[in-house]
């Protein structure tokens, strides 16, 4: 039979021997193309969505300034609508294993789901307050791909309200923090004077209590937050319930030369020198051995680098000794250098510095001086605790001690 002449046209063959679609045939052929894209999409998908925000109940209660607010996530409501919804998808597997045998879809996914307020105490009538979901990037590609689902959610503000009104009270206002001990090992107690009912059977605790020194931060809290039982017991409850405080008033170990008062070197002085004419009294050789003059050069203060507590102060005396002895000519000037050292001074909450001035240490290094020989078996020598030269003095003082101590010096060479 023969074609009619439509049918000839659409069969015309090309040049090339082939049909020629039209560009109509193509443009159908990319719609086609994108359709079936959305398709597979969708279908992997479902095109099912879950909105967690239509789960989500925030709530306040409690009195106005002392409020509490909590969230709920309606998990009995959402399995309910998706109990029968939900189901593991083929890659399940591959993320939980054989835990498929004991768990359900409905109740895995709900597990995925949490969040945070970003304040749930202290609040008023007024106060906005958020709610953050968070869901980690891999928890919504598990969800996506373990159940073909994906889910919606949002920041959730909400602005409280419906906080009850009732009286509030100070509960700081009326207590004393009692320091004790010294720094940087200080301890802290909370004294409570309040005669206020609600008050005065408060307790306390403070954080930290103890290691304590001068400008640390402590905080005080209330053992008991119910504010309901405060609410209904005394009718009022606590404007807060923490508290911080600056540590001020301990007593603290010297670490600098300037935090020692003159006073206090006044007594310091005054005792090396008693202990240096009870050296030479005890000591010297009353036949040979005078002293003519003491003079203080100043100190070394040691104080330790791993942070310990104690100190050591180094007074340093240069002394003048006259040896004399008419009947074998000896008449002569000597000078060395000696120290005195005390321990672990304190500077007491109002300013002033402790220190025990009985305990302390002379020099123990001997200086020894042949004076005169009496025969080859005997002979005279006279004997000083000290050092002949003052840089000796600082390397046995100080330098053999570098390593462990930090060293500031006042010291200054004088003539007596």
């Amino acid at each position: 039979m023969t074609p009619d002449n439509e049918s000839r046209r659409a069969a015309k063959p090309s040049s090339s021997g082939k049909a020629t679609p039209s560009k109509k045939t193509g443009l159908i052929i990319a719609a086609v193309a994108v359709v079936v894209l959305l398709l597979l999409i969708v279908t992997r998908m479902g095109g099912k969505k879950i909105n967690l925000n239509n789960y989500l109940t925030i709530t306040a209660s409690g009195y106005d300034t002392v409020g509490n607010a909590s969230y709920t996530f309606d998990t009995e409501s959402f399995l309910d609508d998706y109990e029968d919804k939900i189901k593991f998808s083929s890659k399940a597997e591959d993320t939980f294993g054989d835990w498929l045998n004991y768990i359900d879809a409905p109740s895995t996914l709900a597990s995925y789901v949490s969040g945070s307020l970003d304040q749930s105490s202290g609040l008023s009538n007024g106060d906005v307050i958020t709610f953050t979901w968070s869901i980690s990037d891999d928890s919504l590609e598990e969800i996506e791909e373990c159940f073909n689902y994906s889910v919606k959610f949002s920041d959730i503000e909400y602005t409280v309200e419906g906080l009850e009104s009732v009286a509030s009270f100070d509960p700081f206002a009326d207590i004393e923090l009692v320091y004790s001990g010294t720094a940087p090992d200080g301890y802290v107690e909370v004294q409570n004077s309040s005669t206020l009912d609600a008050v005065s059977v408060l307790r306390f605790s403070v954080n930290p209590s103890s290691g304590l020194s001068n400008g640390d931060t402590v905080v005080v809290s209330l053992s008991n937050t119910d504010m309901d039982y405060f609410a209904e017991t005394y009718g009022m409850v606590p404007s807060e319930t923490t508290k911080e405080y600056t540590v001020d008033g301990l007593a603290s170990y010297v670490t600098t030369l300037a935090e020692i008062p003159d006073s206090t070197l006044e007594q310091l002085r005054s005792q090396c020198e008693d202990v240096i004419n009870a050296y030479v009294a005890n000591d010297w050789n009353t036949e040979a051995q005078f002293l003519n003059g003491m003079t203080c050069l100043g100190s070394y203060l040691l104080t330790p680098k791993n942070g310990g507590t104690e100190n050591d102060l180094y007074m340093v005396y240069k002394i003048q000794s006259h040896e004399y002895n008419e009947e074998h000519g000896i008449d002569t000037t000597y000078e060395y250098y000696t120290t005195i050292a005390f321990y672990d001074l304190v500077i007491e909450a109002d300013g002033s510095c402790s220190v025990d001035l009985t305990d302390y240490s002379l020099c123990s290094e001997k200086i020894s001086r042949l004076l005169w020989e009496e025969s080859f078996w005997s002979n005279v020598t006279l004997h000083y605790k000290g050092y002949e030269m003052l840089d000796e003095l600082y390397t046995n003082c100080v330098t053999k001690n570098i390593d462990r101590y930090n060293c500031e010096s006042s010291v200054e060479d004088a003539e007596i």
